[in-house]
């Protein structure tokens, strides 16, 4: 609706209309690769999270079952514990990754790039789709994302040490695993 507002305001002729509107689908898909970027993110840190509940620790059944008898003596610590669990639950129902991606696709700048039809919007899909690939381990990926970023807009080369620095640690972490 917004594109239709404002793209005769730019003064975009018909004929681009279909243009115009193939770089909105290349927006959603954008705001679509941000949405699974922060879902990776919060998986991950509730993961952390999971790991130590008020100075708990799960995982290891030696560790759970020492901690545990300490708990029992100190009643204060079951219940920090417990208010914890509560906590990461709902925080776990409420996502925050969607709310980034509708900010994202709904910010005014990224509106008049698609009624502009700039490139930019093809920029911003591969960096997305990048440090998605990188979150995910996918090194192939990366770098095909990274060449086409970096071919398109140069200033994308000061993104690939943090790209290769997130894939070296999902990386690590898939290893782990």
């Amino acid at each position: 609706l917004v594109l239709a507002v404002l793209s005769p305001l730019a003064g975009t002729p018909a004929p681009l209309w279909s243009l115009a509107f193939f770089f909105v689908f290349l927006q959603l898909f954008t705001a679509a690769t941000i949405f699974g970027i922060g879902q990776i993110y919060e998986l991950g840190v509730e993961s952390k999270e999971d790991c130590c509940l008020g100075g708990l620790a799960l995982g290891d059944e030696q560790t759970e079952a020492e901690d545990f008898a300490r708990a029992a003596q100190d009643n204060d610590l079951v219940d920090d514990a417990q208010i914890e669990v509560e906590f990461i639950r709902v925080r776990g129902r409420k996502s925050g990754a969607g709310l980034v991606a509708l900010i994202y696709f709904l910010n005014p700048y990224c509106i008049l790039t698609c009624v502009g039809l700039s490139t930019l919007v093809v920029d911003h899909l591969f960096l997305a789709s990048a440090i998605l690939a990188a979150m995910q381990g996918k090194q192939r990926t990366v770098g095909q994302s990274m060449a086409v970023a970096i071919l398109l807009s140069p200033y994308a080369l000061t993104l690939l040490p943090p790209v290769c620095l997130l894939l070296e640690r999902s990386h690590r972490q898939h290893s782990l695993a």
